[in-house]
């Protein structure tokens, strides 16, 4: 599977170099191409496959334009449908890169589906998997402000149980640093969350951790100039921001990035 999605994705990231894929009259041919790829996939949905899958999808998007062409998207749509069935048998690890691409490209699951991610995700009890899966409900305001509910209760629950010895420790304090900066939970929850960031800045900080503990405390407090915290931190909250369109793929230890300042290709460590 590595291997026929790593063929497919070098010969298509030519596009990088100027080639037209399909040009307009053969563009069937790239949902063939699709089919193919989804169906080695099936076989190993693994995290390095799914980023792989994605960046073909992003370079064939270039072309197809999924986001605002209706019928391509809708064939897309088709597609993701078909193989629908790798949601209820993957791990939520594996496939979560999916929900913010889903979010981008404005393409929804059936609620059959939809549901057994929820589960996955809830069983996971992983802020960034919820925090992605939160993302993606935003397509509908009910289904959102459902999945809102459902995730305050759980930060909730977990921050409660952070002790005041090695507060960041604990496993429930990455709850505070994926969600610190979310603007759509209620105000009790953000005020709880404040509280432990203020309970453990140090007045005299003396020992280089209270320093950097401080440092990171200044920083989870940054707020814009309406008094607000800013939605890019840990985890950015204004969306996906181009998400496929910005990783190329994922190799075991690098991640290559497109464009990054004014380098054409740049390697860079997110392990």
């Amino acid at each position: 599977v590595s291997f026929l999605l790593s063929t497919l994705l070098n010969n298509i990231s030519k596009k990088r170099k100027g080639l037209i894929l399909f040009g307009e009259k053969r563009s069937s041919r790239a949902f063939v191409i699709l089919d193919i790829a989804f169906y080695i996939y099936a076989f190993f949905p693994s995290f390095e496959q799914t980023r792989k899958l994605i960046s073909i999808l992003s370079y064939i998007n270039t072309e197809l334009n999924f986001k605002e062409d209706s019928i391509n998207k809708n064939k897309l749509h088709k597609i993701f449908n078909y193989y629908s069935f790798i949601f209820t048998s993957g791990n939520i690890f594996d496939l979560c890169d999916w929900l913010p691409f889903l979010s981008e490209y404005r393409i929804k699951l059936t609620p059959k589906i939809e549901q057994i991610l929820i589960d996955k995700s809830i069983e996971s009890d992983n802020p960034i998997i919820l925090a992605t899966l939160l993302i993606y409900s935003q397509y509908s305001k009910r289904f959102f402000r459902e999945m809102m509910a459902a995730i305050e209760d759980i930060i909730l629950k977990r921050i409660s149980k952070i002790s005041s010895q090695e507060e960041m420790m604990r496993d429930e304090f990455w709850y505070v640093l994926i969600f610190h900066n979310c603007p759509h939970i209620g105000t009790g929850c953000r005020n709880k969350i404040n509280n432990i960031i203020g309970s453990l800045k140090k007045s005299n900080a003396k020992h280089p951790s209270e320093k950097i503990c401080n440092l990171l405390c200044t920083f989870l407090e940054v707020k814009d100039s309406t008094g607000n915290k800013l939605k890019n931190s840990f985890f950015n909250w204004n969306g996906s921001n181009h998400f496929a369109d910005q990783i190329t793929y994922r190799t075991y230890q690098r991640t290559l990035f497109k464009k990054y300042h004014k380098n054409p290709y740049m390697f860079a460590s997110i392990t």
